[in-house]
């Protein structure tokens, strides 16, 4: 059975912070390490057949450097994720 996944998200700074110390992969699409969220909801949607990966990143709760925390773990799917895309289906990655 074939479906489209549809999905939206977003990422802001809060009240507290300066800074936006979370993360995200959205189909291949992140943040910086740096940086003050997205502008409003960014959408799109892919299909069941493209094996889409979606998660959230949470800062470290009032630690500092959570967006270091954030940005190492987003790097470290990304690179497991094109590793085992690339080399159990021979296909490119999202």
């Amino acid at each position: 059975m074939a479906y489209q996944i549809d999905y939206a998200y977003t990422c802001h700074t809060g009240k507290v912070r300066t800074n936006n110390e979370d993360n995200f992969w959205c189909c291949g699409v992140r943040l910086p390490v740096h940086n003050q969220g997205v502008d409003g909801i960014l959408a799109g949607h892919t299909q069941h057949w493209q094996l889409p990966m979606l998660a959230v990143f949470d800062g470290m709760g009032g630690e500092s450097c959570g967006e270091m925390a954030a940005s190492a773990a987003v790097e470290a799917l990304g690179f497991n994720r094109i590793s085992s895309l690339t080399s159990f289906e021979g296909r490119k990655p999202d």
